[in-house]
């Protein structure tokens, strides 16, 4: 036959032969995809573990290929039917049984086919997205989030989508959950199994890009379900899936306290998150979407403090139109944060001491007990 020879098979005789060490190479490539759901994905996967395509030398003993696998080749790849010994004749679109061994499983190749299909339709797959839950998040329903972009004012928006009206901010997601993997490799394994606990201590996952980082979360993240105000992470406790992101030489000698639940084929971690709507651009420009349970308590601090510069200035002055003056804000901004510099103290106890679990715009929109605040003469 003639034309480039497949990744897999070498070409002796003129036939195709298949090649082991390629085959099996192969066979990773169809398994990955259906991880991680996307072929830019599985290209970066690809440059990252040192993964080229074919490579051969001609007839005049010229050398080609052995280059990186681009995106589109990597499509090509994946739809091939050569795999399974079938060859295609392009004239006509028909497919017959080729002289030449199969190097996959039938069923795998056709539940990539399913799966490149199903992301045909997916805005995480036309756009490239390099979110790291792509395929991987639920919400309590088990409706998967898919990628959406939008574009304005000269940015583009990443969001995860489930239900109509509803979104995730992705960058804030995937901070969260990349300091959450952080912390989970971080914290003391003793109660895993000691073969499961020895890989996972060997992963570096602080000096690793976002490339990589995007392909560990794949591999050692099975699923994420948001509920009520909480990711709920299921991890995976398959060692091979995780032997690509070893470090011989790499052992994580930390410790740290961390609740999580230990199954018999997987470990559960939930976490509190927080959802805001709106951004309040007194003190927290650009912190809005999700917050994990720490950086929403700062928040919280922050907010106090802001209230209690604008009671100590409003008890001064008795004026709240000069306290809006002062600190450049609407005089509805004032008394929102009145809401909090006189609340009852042992609510604000219950609220700092981390006792009641809330937002800062739940606390900042909530009625006071005061009916009206004092009157300073």
């Amino acid at each position: 036959m003639a034309g480039n020879p497949p990744l897999g098979y070498d070409v002796i005789n003129k036939k195709l032969i298949p090649n082991e060490a390629e085959a099996a190479t192969v066979r990773t490539l169809f398994e990955k995809y259906l991880e991680l759901q996307s072929v830019n994905a599985l290209t970066e996967y690809a440059v990252v573990h040192n993964i080229f395509a074919k490579q051969w030398t001609t007839a005049k003993g010229v050398t080609k290929g052995g280059r990186h696998i681009a995106k589109m080749s990597m499509h090509r790849l994946l739809r091939d039917r050569i795999y399974i010994g079938q060859i295609v004749n392009k004239t006509n679109n028909t497919t017959a049984p080729g002289e030449h061994q199969a190097i996959l499983p039938t069923e795998l190749f056709n539940r990539v086919q399913a799966a490149l299909q199903n992301n045909a339709n997916n805005k995480s797959e036309t756009h490239g997205s390099p979110n790291l839950l792509t395929g991987k998040l639920f919400n309590h329903n088990g409706v998967r989030f898919t990628n959406q972009r939008t574009c304005g004012k000269g940015k583009t928006n990443t969001h995860y989508y489930a239900t109509r009206s509803f979104y995730l901010p992705a960058p804030q997601v995937d901070d969260i959950v990349i300091k959450t993997i952080t912390d989970f490799l971080n914290s003391d394994m003793t109660n895993l199994p000691p073969n499961l606990a020895t890989i996972l201590k060997r992963i570096d996952i602080t000096n690793m890009n976002f490339a990589d980082k995007r392909n560990l979360i794949q591999s050692l993240v099975e699923k994420v379900v948001y509920s009520q105000e909480q990711l709920i992470y299921t991890i995976t406790t398959n060692t091979q899936k995780l032997q690509p992101f070893i470090k011989e030489n790499y052992i994580n000698t930390n410790t740290d306290q961390m609740e999580y639940i230990i199954g018999n084929n997987s470990i559960t971690i939930r976490e509190k998150v927080f959802l805001r709507k709106h951004v309040n651009t007194v003190y927290d420009h650009g912190k809005n979407g999700v917050l994990n349970v720490t950086d929403n308590n700062h928040l919280i601090l922050k907010a106090f403090a802001t209230a209690w510069r604008y009671k100590e200035l409003y008890e001064r002055c008795g004026d709240v139109d000069l306290v809006a003056k002062e600190y450049h804000v609407s005089p509805m901004t004032v008394y929102r944060y009145f809401n909090l510099a006189y609340m009852m103290p042992d609510k604000v106890n219950d609220i700092l001491s981390g006792k009641t679990a809330c937002s800062v715009t739940s606390i900042l929109n909530q009625r006071n007990h005061h009916d009206v605040f004092p009157t300073v003469s």
